[in-house]
């Protein structure tokens, strides 16, 4: 399983905005953005924003929230990612 296909399954029914080739910023339901999530070969990173911020230009790629890393999920861990991702959704 690819990491695109991964990040299918974990943003079925999220609202996100397409930022960059390989990265997918998470939004809340006050479209603010809570995570950025990013699709390698095989797995999907989600690094959540340190709080809820505007959406950012597209040009800059790195870290434009100051989010880190803290998950990653495979194929193996999908289920796990979606709660992740629900929650971050829902936490603000």
């Amino acid at each position: 399983m690819t990491g695109l296909e991964i990040l299918e399954e974990l943003l079925l029914g999220q609202r996100v905005d397409h930022r960059h080739p390989h990265a997918w910023d998470l939004l809340n339901g006050d479209n603010k953005v809570v995570a950025v999530l990013c699709d390698r070969k095989q797995h999907v990173s989600i690094a959540p924003c340190p709080a809820p911020a505007e959406p950012r230009d597209a040009r800059k790629i790195v870290e434009p929230y100051g989010e880190r890393v803290a998950w990653k999920v495979g194929a193996d861990n999908i289920e796990a990612g979606v709660t992740q991702v629900r929650a971050l959704t829902s936490r603000y």
